[in-house]
């Protein structure tokens, strides 16, 4: 756990470029991703979903994903309520996975990249505290207000 945090630390200190960042109060953005999972057992997992994003005030949006995760030959879905507060381009996250077989509230820290004024990509790295495992998510955005 420890390690988790101190690579969330290394990789927020090297992401210190500021791009022109312009979300504000009232923006939507909604997108798409691909999460990874690679589980402290010898699982792996990859999650495909469709998220959104509402800013609520300057710097702090609220989101939801849906998602279907495949590992082996199991396939479920899952719906992932998230919360961002952004420092810049970087941003950390709060988010509660909610499963049919149970949830678990997951942490993380991404990157916000503009492509231009309505795109963006956004890799994220979370931890999932309840099943220990790591994932690299890799989104992208569109603004639609």
């Amino acid at each position: 756990m420890k390690k988790f945090f101190f690579l969330i630390a290394i990789i927020a200190g090297t992401l210190t470029s500021v791009n022109s960042f312009g979300q504000g109060k009232g923006q939507i953005w909604l997108g798409g991703n691909a999460n990874a999972n690679i589980m402290l057992s010898p699982e792996f997992a990859l999650t495909l979903g469709a998220d959104g994003h509402y800013f609520l005030m300057d710097n702090l949006s609220l989101g939801a994903n849906l998602g279907i995760a495949m590992m082996g030959d199991e396939t479920t879905t899952s719906l992932t309520p998230m919360a961002r507060y952004f420092i810049g381009n970087i941003f950390p996250q709060v988010s509660y996975q909610i499963m049919p077989e149970g949830g678990g509230l997951g942490v993380g820290a991404g990157y916000w990249y503009n492509l231009n004024d309505n795109v963006n990509i956004t890799p994220v790295l979370n931890y999932d505290m309840e099943t220990e495992a790591i994932g690299l998510n890799i989104g992208f955005g569109i603004k639609l207000k």
